[in-house]
């Protein structure tokens, strides 16, 4: 209820009888879709990651943007650090010792490994396209969510009866700004920041590079892969 108070008289005017009345709250499903707009009008979202997946921990930044260009940097229990880059078909990888063993990593040095995204290791896209989904294609859109947070708050939780939790921030330009597992066997929390910020995607020079293909080839003769282009 608005109340209005006149002072220095009665008839003098009171401007905010003219002031708009404030806008009704969203509701739940208002607000996922306006926050599912906003990331893909942005084109753009980096998202930190902590996932358990076949019993490995794995963390780190991805930068994705909506035409599946992202880039990468995740720590993987039992796999060690990885750099990698992904245009949605091809894959660029750079791993240690612990991603792929000693003498594959001594005949690959200090280049990228490169290959198509459906190839393991080369699956790790799998974090750039769920990362997109959510905050820049609408996919929780979809989901029968349920909100758990006051009407007209400045961030909303919404609930799955999965037991997935999305949560949105700025109640006039939501945005999605964390989605997170439930109670599954494989936990993943993902938390969205720097929308619009442009991904830094240039994929290294051929030099840089060498096929997967011929690194498994490679292994029967013991010769170190040749230099090739992705």
């Amino acid at each position: 209820m608005t109340v209005l108070l006149s002072i220095g008289g009665c008839g003098a005017s009171d401007p905010s009888r003219n002031a708009p009345e404030p806008a009704a709250p969203q509701s739940g499903e208002r607000i996922l879709r306006a926050a599912a707009e906003g990331g893909y009008a942005a084109g753009s979202v980096t998202a930190e990651i902590r996932a358990l997946i076949m019993g490995q921990g794995l963390l780190g930044p991805v930068s994705v943007d909506r035409s599946g260009r992202c880039a990468a940097r995740l720590e993987i229990a039992k796999r060690g650090r990885t750099e990698f880059l992904t245009d949605g078909e091809h894959f660029w990888l750079k791993g240690g010792e612990q991603l792929w063993g000693p003498n594959r990593a001594s005949r690959i040095g200090d280049r990228y490994v490169t290959g198509a995204v459906a190839q393991d290791p080369f699956n790790l896209a799998i974090f750039c396209q769920s990362a997109a989904a959510y905050a820049l294609l609408g996919s929780l859109e979809q989901k029968e969510m349920a909100q758990h947070s006051p009407a007209g708050a400045a961030s909303a939780d919404f609930v799955d009866p999965d037991g997935s939790v999305a949560e949105t921030a700025d109640a006039a330009a939501p945005r999605l700004t964390r989605y997170r597992s439930g109670n599954g066997s494989e936990p993943f929390d993902y938390r969205f920041s720097d929308y619009g910020r442009p991904v830094a995607f240039e994929p290294p020079p051929s030099a840089s590079t060498v096929a997967l293909a011929e690194v498994l080839a490679s292994e029967g003769s013991g010769a170190p892969p040749s230099r090739t282009a992705p």
